[in-house]
């Protein structure tokens, strides 16, 4: 028997297995003694999927998580997986809300990187993680990798604006809301250069 092939181990084949190791001290199968009282179940009544070890397998922990509610389905990155940095086709309201948020933070914290009123933040991603679950798994990452780049670009759209009003302007610097709020966040302006 190869050690790839033990699936699980018990008192009986736990000795064995430590003679293929070479172990030689006899009491070295009582270290592993309870191994057999390890729940097959998690409080939730999930099935725990072991590995010969008696660890939880990775794609175990992943499924009872994800049934738990813990982890969403599509959104959980395995080792070696990146973001999927697809754009696609989002709802105009969300389109709306991931700009007004964006122009929030430029206005109340002068540089739109760090929130200035974290629970509006965490309000906006709860809608983005309600509006996520009518998407199939598959596209999960992409629309939320979407909605940030939505976000991203309108912060660099203002802060290029607010460059072109004030040169002087830099991020994280105070500058005066109303070069924003007056133009419609530079949407209304006028370019003057002939």
């Amino acid at each position: 028997m190869r050690i790839s092939e033990v699936s699980k181990i018990s008192k009986g084949n736990y000795t064995y297995f430590l003679q293929m190791l070479g172990v030689k001290n006899p009491k070295a199968a009582d270290l592993l003694g309870d191994l057999d009282k390890l729940p097959d179940k998690d409080a939730f009544g999930n099935p725990i999927i072991r590995n010969a070890l008696g660890e939880e397998t990775h794609e175990s922990q992943i499924a009872r998580l994800t049934k738990e509610g813990i982890i969403e389905e599509g959104m959980f990155l395995r080792e070696g997986q990146t973001m999927e940095q697809r754009v696609m086709n989002i709802p105009d309201e969300v389109r709306e809300k991931a700009i007004e948020l964006a122009r929030y933070n430029i206005v109340t914290n002068h540089n739109g990187t760090t929130p200035a009123n974290t629970s509006k933040t965490d309000k906006f991603w709860e809608y983005i993680k309600e509006v996520r679950q009518n998407y199939k798994p598959a596209d999960r990452q992409a629309f939320t990798w979407t909605v940030s780049q939505v976000m991203r670009e309108e912060s660099l759209r203002i802060t290029d604006y607010i460059k072109k009003v004030d040169p002087g302007w830099r991020v994280g610097v105070s500058f005066d809301p109303k070069i924003l709020t007056e133009t419609n966040y530079g949407l209304n302006a006028i370019d003057m250069l002939v």
